[in-house]
């Protein structure tokens, strides 16, 4: 059977057996003043009002979080049908200019942010990594979150129409190659200068825990996960099937990265479009717990009150939770606290896609994550997804709180009593 048909089959059961008892409604991150709700949309696509449907922003305020699913009593996969009214707006040219900017770069570059070879490999210079090998570290959305983050901020300063007419500027300077100056504008840090600190963690880490690594440095491609995000699907395989190849020219067996999205597209979706997907693919959560099982680690920070704030994808696509608990426990002086909504109840921070359309509703989403991690009063707020990070820095701001966030790997490296 043909995938768009399968696809076709799956949205149409989906939006069939929703009963509308509004449990997703309850439960959804995304604020309720953009309409319509998640059980009102799966409504007007029962009633045929499809056309309606895409024309709304509720299509692109869903983080894909899968929160709404945990609570479904029926199970309604509401990410088949988000992702398949995406499919039908990109059709009918609806696709919002922040993401055609984004997923053309993809397209064209090669990946969503117009940076060279070198801007995405300078975190790895003096490391020494193998630059082929069966097992492959791999670096994925780390390189280009610093600059994501300066357009995230710099965009949640536009009124929605100011937003529009910068995101169709841009893609009229992309035609001629001349966006790159402009994205560059407003950059608060020099690329890779944040995030590759966690890169450099990740590495020293395995490498202290005994992983063998190889870095394909400039020839690792891009996951492409936001062409399937943003509803590009037909492009999302061909593109799959491109990385994969690339993969196999350099005889990768396995993959490891702390990029939870990376981990997840290459985990969750590449099999849905490739039958011969056979790489290992771990997270780097799932290694460190693994080794921590065997090997005697002295792991030890001064005594801290820790909130762990469990990624979506991690969490609800992956499942994996218990991992970043087992590691964060057998560091000695990390007092780990738990809030309410963890594990497959954790709530989304507004990342996942969603930031690049609506930035306001993603720091509002992230708003509202922080001060519910900070109701039990953390000394430190520690997750295991870099734009997840990111989206909660952002939601501290909001709320004039300065508690520090930081990505597991830096956590570990710190108890071990090292350095990025």
């Amino acid at each position: 059977m043909p995938s768009e048909v399968k696809r076709d089959l799956a949205f149409a059961h989906e939006a069939r057996i929703c009963i509308q008892c509004a449990s997703c409604t309850s439960r959804c991150p995304s604020p309720l003043r953009i309409t319509p709700n998640i059980r009102k949309m799966i409504r007007m696509v029962q009633l045929g009002m499809i056309e309606e449907v895409l024309q709304s922003d509720r299509l692109w305020a869903c983080a894909l979080c899968l929160e709404c699913c945990g609570y479904c009593p029926l199970g309604v996969k509401t990410c088949v049908i988000i992702t398949s009214l995406r499919e039908m707006a990109v059709a009918r040219g609806l696709l919002p200019k922040p993401a055609v900017y984004f997923t053309n770069n993809t397209l064209r570059r090669g990946r969503p942010l117009p940076l060279t070879p070198e801007e995405m490999t300078s975190w790895a210079q003096g490391l020494n990594l193998p630059r082929a090998g069966e097992r492959i570290f791999y670096a994925g959305i780390y390189p280009m979150l610093d600059r994501a983050e300066s357009l995230l901020r710099t965009s949640s300063k536009f009124s929605e129409s100011s937003f529009r007419l910068l995101s169709r500027f841009l893609i009229a300077l992309q035609r001629f190659g001349l966006d790159k100056a402009v994205v560059r504008i407003g950059q608060r840090v020099k690329p890779g200068e944040e995030f590759r600190k966690s890169l450099i963690s990740s590495v020293k880490v395995l490498s202290r825990l005994g992983v063998d690594l190889a870095y394909l440095y400039e020839e690792e491609p891009w996951c492409g996960i936001d062409l399937h995000t943003y509803g590009l699907s037909d492009h999302f395989a061909r593109h799959a099937e491109k990385v994969f190849r690339k993969f196999q020219e350099f005889g990768v067996k396995e993959i490891i990265t702390p990029d939870t999205l990376s981990a997840f597209a290459f985990k969750n979706l590449y099999p849905q479009v490739i039958d011969s997907f056979d790489i290992e693919v771990k997270h780097f959560t799932e290694v460190v717990a693994e080794k921590l099982k065997d090997k005697k680690v002295s792991l030890k920070i001064d005594n801290t009150f820790i909130v762990y704030s469990d990624p979506c994808y991690l969490a609800r696509h992956m499942g994996v939770i218990a991992e970043p608990r087992e590691i964060i426990g057998k560091i000695k002086g990390a007092r780990l606290r738990e809030v309410e909504s963890s594990g497959l109840a954790t709530r989304c921070d507004g990342g996942g896609g969603m930031e690049i359309i609506l930035p306001k509703v993603a720091i509002e989403m992230a708003k509202a994550r922080a001060e519910e991690l900070m109701d039990i009063r953390p000394e430190m707020i520690v997750t295991a997804c870099p734009v997840c990070v990111m989206m909660l820095k952002l939601g501290l701001e909001e709320i004039d709180s300065h508690i520090e966030v930081v990505n597991i790997e830096d956590l570990i490296l710190r108890a071990l009593g090292d350095k990025a």
